[in-house]
């Protein structure tokens, strides 16, 4: 008799939006082979890292309006923080220099804007069959010249692993594919599709000119794809 097993899909590749970025612009094999491995086997502790950080960042931009005490004071609170394993005692001395990095920074003015928290839902683009994570953190919208437009910030909060403009520069085209694929009725522009290097202190934004890098973001991802099971 013949036994018939539930057939089970297999996981799409996957890949961080500034991963992917990452990717593209380095020419190391041994590089690029990293990038995918630490992709597909994640450490877990990898995605908590500055979670302090970041969430004080993203109220800042909601609540702050140019205001940075509240930054100060919850720099002062991590501060008389310890804690029982030295890796919560590092992500905490980590968020302290994130806080202390982007309280020096000059930082943007969205007070005519209505700002939000970014929920993250339906996040993914998927990329000739790689889950391409976008993950902004801030979605502001407003008007421009009558008629309204939406625009996001992405967050890259990494110590000793800043992003450049090459890389930059493909996050944010495809925070701009992202806004409009899920906020399409209203108009996206360039200058509002942002990512913030807080420890650089830079800003990117999206170039007018993207149809050459989506095509050399899609050719990654399609040797993403071949790569993937071999890994």
């Amino acid at each position: 008799m013949a036994h018939f097993a539930k057939r089970v899909a297999k996981p799409l590749p996957r890949i961080s939006v500034n991963k992917l970025a990452q990717y593209i612009t380095t020419s190391s094999p041994t590089k690029r082979t990293g990038i995918l491995m630490g992709q597909k086997y994640p450490q877990g502790f990898v995605v908590t890292r500055y979670n302090d950080a970041r969430s004080t960042i993203v109220d800042y931009f909601l609540k702050g309006k140019g205001d940075k005490k509240a930054v100060e004071a919850k720099i002062g609170d991590l501060l008389k923080r310890t804690y029982k394993t030295s890796f919560r005692n590092q992500d905490n001395q980590l968020s302290i220099e994130a806080l202390s990095a982007f309280r020096k920074t000059k930082t943007l003015d969205l007070s005519n804007f209505s700002v939000s928290r970014s929920d993250n839902k339906g996040n993914k683009l998927n990329v000739n069959g790689v889950d391409v994570s976008i993950d902004p953190d801030i979605v502001f919208h407003g008007k421009f010249k009558g008629k309204p437009f939406v625009g996001a910030i992405k967050l890259h909060i990494s110590k000793g692993n800043n992003l450049d403009s090459n890389s930059g520069k493909y996050v944010c085209t495809l925070l701009r594919h992202y806004l409009q694929i899920n906020h399409g009725s209203s108009m996206i522009l360039p200058e509002f599709c942002i990512l913030f290097d807080i420890f650089s202190g830079q800003y990117f934004f999206a170039p007018k000119a993207f149809k050459t890098l989506r095509k050399e973001i899609e050719a990654a991802c399609e040797e993403i794809t071949r790569l993937w099971d071999k890994l």
